[in-house]
């Protein structure tokens, strides 16, 4: 600033008079900080959005590509199953046709009984192969009243032949009143006859196996589990099918264990292991009640 005389009319001199820009400083400092942290939110948010929806598309992907492989399966059981019933049901015709026959000329009691067991394998064996026929079928909207206890006692029937000859204990314990499932009936009944069968097929001689149905825990749901103290539910809990006994069978056996999953699934239910971890991995259906 200029230093003048006492007249004001000459200059005498200058003066520089500097200002601490430290609050200024301190402004752009801030200022920047401010710039960096919205940018560094903003670089988040976007990771984070962009990391949600890439495990959105992949758990979509996943769920599709399990669909279309349980799809593939059940096709390829379809056409084994209507392949092997037009191959095989002539010749096993031929087999019981003999076996009859057999049976009626036999004088020799041995004779006899082992061409009834003969005629009860075919007939067993055709059985099969009509359920798992029914099991490849295309989904069904059944409306059907369905109820639990009588579908398993149904299913139990069917192997007591199989039960009493190998000296297995069954404990069947039904906590009824239980409420109807509306579904297929077919299907489920059909379904619930596979996973019997298995289980009792596993089960060792004289060993004891036990199904209990009733309400689950939430009041939602209705509980079927199967237990006899041995590994009969696979490592991925149904992931890949049921292994009686711990033990893979065959790929066939796993593909009609694809099929039961599938039917459950179908009426809204799921197949999860029962038993605590660390403990023998029994089978638990859960089945909802009423309309699903």
């Amino acid at each position: 600033m200029p230093v003048w005389n006492a007249g004001r009319d000459k200059i005498l001199g200058v003066v520089e008079i500097y200002k601490n820009p430290e609050a200024l400083l301190v402004d752009l400092d801030t200022a920047t900080q401010s710039v960096w942290l919205i940018h560094s939110a903003t670089g988040i948010t976007l990771y984070a959005l962009m990391l949600l929806i890439v495990w959105r598309i992949s758990a979509t992907l996943c769920r599709h590509q399990q669909f279309e492989a349980e799809v593939a399966a059940s096709a390829a059981v379809g056409e084994m199953a209507v392949g092997m019933a037009h191959i095989i049901r002539n010749p096993l015709a031929s087999i019981r046709s003999s076996a009859e026959l057999a049976l009626e000329e036999a004088s020799d009691e041995m004779v006899g009984e082992t061409s009834e067991d003969i005629i009860a394998e075919v007939d067993r064996l055709e059985q099969t192969m009509r359920e798992l026929l029914l099991l490849t079928r295309s989904e069904q909207d059944g409306q059907d009243r369905v109820h639990i206890g009588e579908v398993v006692r149904c299913s139990l029937s069917r192997v007591a032949d199989i039960v009493t000859a190998r000296d297995i204990r069954v404990s069947l314990d039904l906590r009824e009143p239980l409420p109807p499932i509306v579904g297929d009936a077919s299907g489920l009944q059909t379904a619930m006859n596979r996973l019997v069968s298995n289980v009792v097929s596993g089960v060792k001689n004289g060993a004891p196996l036990t199904i209990a149905v009733g309400p689950a825990k939430d009041g939602e749901l209705i509980e079927l589990t199967i237990e006899n103290g041995e590994d009969i539910l696979s490592e991925d809990l149904a992931g890949e099918g049921l292994r009686p006994g711990g033990k893979r069978k065959s790929a066939s056996f796993n593909l009609g264990n694809s099929l039961i999953r599938r039917v459950v699934e179908r009426h809204g239910g799921r197949i999860a292991r029962s038993g605590a971890p660390g403990r023998p991995a029994g089978i638990c259906v859960y089945l909802p009640r009423g309309i699903h």
